[in-house]
């Protein structure tokens, strides 16, 4: 239900750069990440669940520790975090950006699916692999039921 939150700071982040059609360079990937920062400040002026707060704070987090903000990795990373970051990976991948067109399913689970252990919980990788069917309907459209059970909770 909170999950669509996680990236609620891009709101505060240049139109331009979010929807540059090529690589952002170093300056604009550091304003990019500034997001995580400025969800925080945004739902924290509301007063809002901390359950929230953890799915901004922490999406961006790897589970070997290479990501960022909080710098924290393995079973420092609450769960619902863990679970929006492999749901925002899959959801940048399956869908076409100004800067590149949408991948075919099977190429990204394949590729989510190799970073089990480095950028993903293996756990929620485990869940992902025994539902990937599920998926795999979800994205292509072939389950309206479906589509419409994981609408209703955005």
């Amino acid at each position: 239900m909170y999950a669509p939150l996680h990236d609620i700071g891009k709101a505060g982040i240049p139109h331009d750069i979010l929807s540059k059609p090529g690589s952002l360079t170093g300056e604009e990937f550091s304003i990019v990440k500034r997001h995580v920062e400025i969800g925080i400040k945004l739902q924290k002026s509301i007063d809002v669940d901390p359950f929230v707060l953890d799915l901004i704070l922490y999406h961006h987090e790897r589970w070997d520790g290479t990501g960022y903000l909080a710098e924290v990795s393995g079973e420092g990373i609450p769960m619902s975090a863990r679970i929006t970051a492999l749901a925002d990976v899959l959801d940048a991948l399956l869908c076409k950006r100004p800067y590149k067109d949408a991948l075919p399913f099977n190429e990204v689970a394949t590729h989510i699916e190799a970073e089990a252990g480095t950028h993903f919980d293996p756990a929620v990788m485990e869940a992902f692999k025994s539902e990937r069917e599920t998926f795999e309907r979800i994205s292509s459209g072939t389950a309206p039921e479906l589509c419409w059970q994981f609408k209703s909770y955005v």
